[in-house]
């Protein structure tokens, strides 16, 4: 169908203008005066000229200039794409040059923009399509990524294919069957550009990358350093280093990762409170690593009404202490013996993608030996300091010869007001790039997990190969309140936050359950539920704890009813065990040990059963 606009007062005097010779001046009944027309030059057909206009109307405003909206969490952005648009007539869309393409990011789109007179195109504005995440391609999810009919997008360029297998090619496979030519960089183009856009791609997506191929987060080491190599004073003061702009950059580096991590040193001396306080959306979680939990009673990072708190320590130190921080509401981690890699792996088990380690010499080089740092982000400041006891970045990494140094790859550089940044990564970017499949042969469930060949089946994260069992996968849910009026809540972890405050008698408690249902991710409503009932207990509802098991498995049937492929799914685990493997929930998961109670897997085998009662 072409393209419709809006009736204006100015297009309403159009046909009056027309009868009388001429085009309506904008603004006026008055009509433009003919001109003559060029003659058309041979190697051009009529339709391709431009006819000269007056310079009133030649004249288009600039387009308003909208602000970036912040990153949310951890969630990265995504390569850019290359999109086609299906002109309305027999032309080469987007000019003389027939320039079809726009850069524009995933998640964006441009309406086909109408064609003023003279073959040229107006300035296309951006609208929102819907984002594509990892939980929109699971299971029949595809089709929330289909375009709509009114988008008119004939192309689509991927820049990398999913790295996690039981997601890979859904999409593409479903924009194939709609017609959309899909083109893939690096294995349907494959020209020098395009593996310019390829690197980009694998630095954007590098945290999803590493994770995928190390099976632990893309860990980022960041510190900031005088000219001559110092992170403090001989004292030990270290505010501040570098320059205001700089520490900006540090905030959103933080509202991009899912942890932070700092030594038990760093809590001492600087007492941090490591949120992103000047960037709004996620908030990361602070961990601490001391292997005496030798830490002040009194702290900025005990204060869980800002942000979580975990402390990782070693097995038995300070259980007194460690029952004042749970009293305060820090989790408290043992381990057998506390090192990187096994904290690595904790937050690998907990489902983070990417962690920052905002740590002095010593961690760092513990963590650097270790092998859990994939790139380091310093900002030199031009300061000189001195002192032959001040601290470094990195400790002593057991190197003696300038031939054993770490060499940085693809090392940028970027100046940031008196501040430079430097950054590069420590192991280069896996490569993940999969054998392609045909299209006949990419199946709905990894063919490389079959439910059958273990009796045990776990989920965690929405990317997992059952992570649709997660209470966060993006599945909305219609759930009637009680007036009886049908409400949709966004996920099942929306709707269960929610309840602890339905049906108290007070407006502040209301308010909560609108926030909750406002809340832009799952993660984000779990996250202003939990607070909320350690901030206000007394608007918690009083039959709660008896009553969430029932809250949860009402939430969960509407899900399983209201998504056929959901059910199917279920149906396949039969006489397998479902477990949660939350290590930290141990009501609803099974614990990092199996010492959870896990009764979101318990309500799951439960429902399958009931389902295969009335099959």
């Amino acid at each position: 169908a072409p393209h419709t606009r809006a009736t204006s007062p100015e297009s309403e005097h159009a046909p009056a203008a027309a009868a009388a010779g001429g085009r309506a001046c904008p603004g006026s009944t008055l009509p433009y005066p003919r001109r003559a027309q060029p003659a058309p030059h041979p190697s051009r057909p009529p339709s391709r000229i431009r006819r000269r206009l007056p310079r009133a109307r030649r004249r288009v405003p600039p387009p308003r200039r909208r602000r970036g909206r912040p990153l949310r969490g951890a969630h990265l952005p995504a390569p850019q794409l290359w999109v086609r648009h299906r002109p309305a007539r027999a032309r080469r869309p987007g000019g003389p040059r027939g320039r079809g393409g726009v850069p524009l990011r995933a998640g964006h789109a441009l309406r086909r923009a109408p064609r003023r007179r003279g073959g040229r195109r107006a300035r296309a504005r951006r609208h929102r399509l819907p984002q594509p995440r990892a939980g929109r391609l699971l299971r029949g999810q595809h089709r929330r990524l289909l375009p709509r009919a009114g988008a008119r997008i004939t192309r689509v360029v991927v820049g990398l294919r999913h790295p996690l297998k039981h997601l890979r090619g859904k999409a593409i496979q479903s924009l194939r069957s709609e017609g959309i030519q899909v083109d893939v960089v690096g294995e349907d183009l494959q020209s020098k550009l395009f593996k310019e856009a390829l690197t980009s791609c694998l630095i954007v997506n590098a945290p999803l990358l590493y994770r995928a191929a190390f099976r632990v987060p893309f860990s980022v080491l960041k510190y900031a350093m005088t000219a001559d190599g110092k992170i403090a004073a001989s004292s030990g003061h270290a505010s501040w280093v570098s320059g205001r702009a700089s520490r900006g950059r540090v905030f959103e580096l933080r509202g991009r990762s899912d942890a932070v991590i700092v030594g038990g040193n760093t809590v001492r001396r600087d007492d941090p409170r490591l949120t992103a306080r000047h960037v709004k959306g996620h908030v990361p979680v602070r961990i601490v690593m001391s292997q005496t939990c030798n830490l002040p009673e009194e702290a900025n990072l005990w204060n869980v009404h800002e942000a979580y708190t975990i402390v990782a320590t070693q097995r038995g130190a300070r259980r007194d202490f460690q029952k004042k921080l749970a009293m305060k509401g820090v989790e408290v981690v043992e381990f057998d013996m506390l090192n990187p890699r096994d904290v690595m792996s904790y937050c690998y088990d907990r489902g983070y993608l990417s962690v920052l380690w905002e740590c002095g010499g010593t961690l760092s080089a513990a963590a650097i030996s270790a092998r859990v740092i994939h790139k380091v982000y310093a900002f030199c400041a031009p300061k000189i300091i001195g002192g032959v006891t001040a601290p470094t970045p990195v400790g002593d990494l057991g190197m003696n010869q300038m031939t054993q140094a770490i060499d940085l790859i693809d090392v940028s550089y970027e100046q940031i007001d008196r501040d430079m940044l430097m950054s590069g990564f420590i192991q280069p970017i896996p490569d993940l790039s999969p054998v392609i499949p045909s299209a006949d042969e990419i199946p709905s469930v990894d063919p490389e997990v079959s439910p059958y060949e273990t009796n045990i089946i776990s989920f965690y994260k929405t990317w997992d190969t059952f992570g649709a069992f997660s209470n966060f996968s993006p599945h909305p849910i219609d759930m009637p309140d009680e007036k009886g009026d049908c409400l949709t809540w966004p996920t099942v972890e929306h709707y269960y936050q929610a309840h602890k405050f339905v049906g108290v008698d007070n407006p502040q408690a209301n308010d909560i359950v609108q926030e909750i249902k406002q809340a832009r991710s799952p993660e984000e409503a779990a996250r202003i539920g939990r607070t909320r009932q350690r901030e206000f207990p007394e608007l918690i509802r009083p039959d709660w704890e008896s009553m969430k098991i029932d809250v949860m498995y009402r939430a969960l049937k509407c899900k399983f009813s209201t998504y056929a492929h959901l059910t199917e799914m279920l149906l396949s685990t039969a006489g397998s065990v479902l477990v949660e493997s939350s290590p930290h929930d141990l009501f609803w998961g099974g614990g990092r040990e199996g010492e959870g109670l896990n009764y979101l897997g318990r309500l799951l085998m439960q429902l399958r059963s009931e389902i295969l009662g009335t099959v």
